[in-house]
């Protein structure tokens, strides 16, 4: 598990998209008189929010995976929503 975690890590921190975008948020976003506690807060709240969504998608993959055909009825629950997102797409004037 820790093998995995350390290869999405270091994929994630690895990637010029993601710092590039943070980069140019940050620097509109930041007030121009903010303490350095402030920097660090607002530079932390996008990593623990990541954190937080990619270990719960985690665990409830993982708890799916327990019960048989759950992997059949989450693809098809899945794909059903991806087809709904598009008709709704589709639809929008």
């Amino acid at each position: 598990m820790w093998r995995a975690f350390r290869d999405g890590a270091l994929t994630n921190l690895s990637n010029p998209k993601s710092l590039l975008f943070y980069g140019a948020l940050f620097s509109t976003l930041a007030p121009a008189n903010a303490s350095n506690q402030d920097l660090a807060l607002l530079a932390a709240t996008p990593g623990v929010i990541a954190a937080l969504w990619y270990c719960s998608l985690a665990l409830s993959v993982s708890a799916m995976r327990r019960w048989r055909g759950a992997s059949y009825w989450g693809s098809r629950v899945g794909g059903g929503v991806l087809v709904a997102f598009g008709v709704a797409f589709l639809t929008i004037r």
